[in-house]
């Protein structure tokens, strides 16, 4: 199954084709946080960078552990979840990755550049029958929780079984959690039971998600503290830029525990209204974006098209797995924004 590696975000080239100011685009293509604006002093981080970057991360790491109540030995900040990933999938050159899919589309891209034998799976298929797996001879499998581009949240039961079986075959398991901050009812105690009882997993977190700060570049993976002092032993100096170091430090990180009640409050309104439109949702979306099938004869190009005029971008899946351009994914932003959005659909709806 072949994935899509054209992201949503491209705000910088949207407003240059549209002739519209950045900051009168409303961007639901893109999945950064919208109900969070931490006061941050930019002067400040800006003149860090006159500096190398900090090598010991040990203060953010105790922040982050304590966030997902792990150690801070358990915990390897890095340039994004995206680096993160070329990083493990160059380790693993000439041998085979398994990847569930849908997934984001960088872990295929980047196994291909690094000469990985990578195999795409429908993740809906192994979670009904995980024993297929052992067919496989793999170096590592990749999972994600909530699955991009629909969001649906896989329950702690049906990954144990994927987690043991990779163990078994002696392979490294990455999941991908970067929308996880934004599930409802995720018990944050989860990720000290995984890493503790399966030595060869790493948990992909973004805080380019969770912050509204899509343009920083930082993450972490939560990981056994062998691994995290493997990664940390054998990777990059100043692998974190001081800038963004400097921001997550003054980000008070709180604020996430009361983040899913929110956002799920205005999917739901999002989903409602939505629907009165002829837009069905797709899947049980527990993130911040919701994938929608179009009424018959959408095509998202059309519709992307005739939104552009009013500033608004969204995500066409078209080229993404299985989907067609009768699928799109609309980021779960404030209530202003989404009302907005809906506006200009009942006038697609009206004038398209």
């Amino acid at each position: 199954m072949k994935e899509s590696v054209t992201h949503g975000g491209d705000i910088w080239s949207f407003s240059r084709s549209s002739g519209i100011s950045r900051e009168n685009i409303i961007d639901l293509s893109s999945n950064a946080n919208d109900f969070y604006y931490p006061e941050i002093d930019f002067h400040g981080a800006s003149s860090s960078v006159r500096y190398y970057p900090e090598i010991d991360h040990s203060d953010l790491k105790e922040k982050l552990s304590k966030l997902c109540h792990v150690g801070k030995d358990n915990v390897f900040l890095t340039a994004g979840l995206t680096d993160f990933i070329y990083q493990h999938m160059n380790k693993q050159s000439g041998r085979t990755a398994i990847v569930l899919t849908p997934s984001y589309g960088e872990f295929v891209k980047s196994g291909i550049a690094s000469g990985v034998h990578t195999v795409s799976i429908p993740a809906k298929i192994i979670y009904k029958n995980p024993k297929m797996l052992r067919s496989y001879r793999f170096s590592t499998l990749v999972m994600s929780r909530p699955e991009p581009p629909v969001g649906s949240f896989t329950d702690f039961d049906q990954i144990e079984s994927l987690l043991n079986i990779a163990d078994e075959a002696s392979a490294s398991t990455v999941i991908d959690e970067a929308f996880i901050d934004f599930v409802m009812h995720y018990d944050r105690t989860e990720a000290k039971r995984i890493i503790g009882s399966h030595g060869s997993v790493y948990l992909g977190r973004s805080l380019t998600k969770v912050l509204p700060f899509p343009g920083l570049r930082i993450g972490y993976v939560l990981a056994s503290r062998d691994s995290v002092e493997n990664l940390e032993s054998n990777g990059r100096p100043w692998r974190v830029g001081q800038f963004d170091l400097s921001v997550l430090r003054q980000v008070d990180l709180s604020f996430i525990h009361d983040l899913p009640v929110k956002v799920n409050s205005e999917r739901q309104y999002l989903i409602k209204n939505m629907d009165k439109l002829g837009y069905t949702v797709v899947g049980d979306p527990a993130a911040n974006f919701v994938t929608f099938k179009t009424p018959d004869g959408v095509k998202c190009k059309d519709l992307s098209q005739f939104l552009e005029k009013h500033g608004i971008m969204i995500r066409c899946l078209g080229s993404f797995g299985s989907f067609d351009e009768s699928y799109i994914r609309v980021a779960v932003k404030r209530r202003e924004f989404l009302d907005r959005f809906m506006e200009a659909v009942r006038l697609f709806r009206h004038d398209g």
